[in-house]
């Protein structure tokens, strides 16, 4: 369980790093609004559902 622990956490980074890219990207290029909002939603909706992975997995340890 701790290695599936390990590699939630990691995506979780990686997912919060591609985030963080993002918001920057779009200040440069100027992005349409609408496609801005899908893909944050996108995203927050990945990270989301592995806060809640992460979340199941370490209720079952206990």
């Amino acid at each position: 369980m701790n290695d599936e622990l390990e590699e939630i956490d990691i995506e979780i980074q990686r997912l919060k790093k591609k985030l963080s890219d993002y918001l920057k990207f779009i200040k440069i290029f100027e992005e349409h609004p609408e496609k801005t909002e899908i893909q944050i939603n996108i995203m927050l909706d990945d990270l989301h559902k592995l806060l809640e992975k992460r979340k199941t997995i370490e209720g079952d340890e206990y």
